[in-house]
């Protein structure tokens, strides 16, 4: 989604051309492409290219209030201001800053003035042209630069190299689990995991937010998953933790179709407010089957208020409640049903793995590398999609 820096008179003689290429380019490629998934992705990216235009500094949600969900996760509840819509599906695509305290203890540590003047190459691309930027070193480090795990600086006067050198700090996507209208204007939710210490970047700048005082900036986007690909078909959604607050949202306001969810969980905590909305999920929709895999508990006796549609699986992961449940998958795919992986990257490779061998197994592919094509064939026809994060 990004392209080479260019900066100077060259940038700005270019700009107006490439601002007026890039969405026709966009659009073309997206017209022309025989695979599913390549046209929502330069959706994606000409939605990102007009909202970045509409909004360069992004926009303002201010923080209205934050609820533990998870002992690992919080909801921000945030205000839109008025007139700005957000659509089932959506992502908010937020710009995180570095905290105060990172900034102090680098300048203590190299011993350069917080009130330097520091100007460096705007962080735009030959498409979008940024300004340079420019102003006080604190602030520059705070709202600029990307300096966390960067190389030492060098132990002498302030090196401008080395400040150039630095990556801007990159939005961060979260999916959007809750959506309200009020007076004021729309409210949106979104559950973000807390990272150990506070370390997060992006969770970490929420963190240090103040509800009531405070606004998180970014763009709402329409993201690359598309849940209503397939019509009516069967569809499983295979969530890792709080990734189902977003597919959750989405589905209870979609048409109904037959629904399959395989969520992992660490444990199922009575109370918990995030397992409540699952719980409260499958209760709504009695069609939907809902498997819940606990890592890191035994399933025990069913609490009593559990829907009959929820089902519970001690000591398992996802890919091994697919293993165990592989004749209502068998099902599921003969009926041309739609898959969707939703969560941390090494979730999406194992479950991944499993459906090779299934393949393998079943007869629909040959060996491991036809059942490596045929999942190719299924994502390029949007029949498997993935959301996955993490290394």
């Amino acid at each position: 989604m990004t392209s080479p820096r260019l900066h100077g008179p060259l940038a700005r003689a270019l700009a107006p051309l490439a601002r007026q290429a890039l969405p026709l380019l966009l659009r073309a490629r997206r017209r022309l492409t025989r695979d599913a998934y390549a046209r929502l992705l330069h959706g994606y990216r000409l939605d990102f290219l007009q909202a970045r235009r509409a909004w360069p500094a992004g926009i303002a949600w201010r923080l209205l209030d934050v609820r533990q969900m998870t002992p690992q996760a919080r909801a921000y509840r945030l205000q839109a201001p008025p007139g700005l819509r957000h659509r089932p599906g959506d992502v908010l695509l937020l710009q995180w800053h570095n905290g105060d305290a990172d900034v102090q203890a680098l300048l203590a540590r190299t011993g350069w003035p917080a009130d330097a003047p520091v100007r460096l190459p705007g962080g735009g691309s030959a498409f979008l042209p940024a300004p340079p930027v420019q102003g006080r070193l604190a602030d520059v480090l705070r709202e600029h630069l990307d300096f966390r795990g960067a190389a030492p600086p060098p132990a002498s006067q302030m090196p401008q190299a080395w400040l150039a050198a630095l990556p801007r700090p990159q939005p961060r996507s979260y999916s959007i689990s809750g959506l309200a209208a009020t007076p004021q204007g729309e409210v949106v939710e979104i559950i973000v995991s807390d990272v150990a210490g506070g370390t997060g970047r992006c969770s970490g700048h929420l963190a240090r937010l103040r509800p009531g005082i405070d606004a998180v900036r970014g763009w709402p986007l329409a993201f690359p998953l598309h849940l209503a690909a397939g019509g009516s078909a069967p569809l499983l959604v295979v969530a890792t933790g709080i990734a189902a607050a977003g597919p959750l949202h989405e589905l209870g306001r979609a048409p109904p179709r037959p629904l399959w969810l395989v969520v992992g969980l660490r444990e199922l905590a009575a109370g918990q407010p995030f397992v409540q909305r699952l719980l409260d999920f499958a209760a709504a929709h009695p069609a939907c089957r809902l498997d819940l895999a606990l890592s890191r508990a035994d399933a025990g006796p069913p609490p009593a208020a559990l829907p009959p549609n929820v089902f519970l699986h001690a000591r398992a992961r996802v890919q091994q409640v697919l293993a165990a449940e592989q004749a209502r998958w068998t099902a599921h795919a003969d009926a041309q049903g739609h898959a969707v992986l939703i969560g941390h990257a090494r979730m999406g490779a194992d479950v991944q793995a499993w459906l090779a061998q299934w393949l393998v197994a079943s007869g629909r592919a040959a060996d491991a590398a036809a059942a490596q094509q045929r999942l190719r064939r299924m994502e390029r026809s949007l029949t498997l999609q993935y959301s996955l994060s993490g290394d």
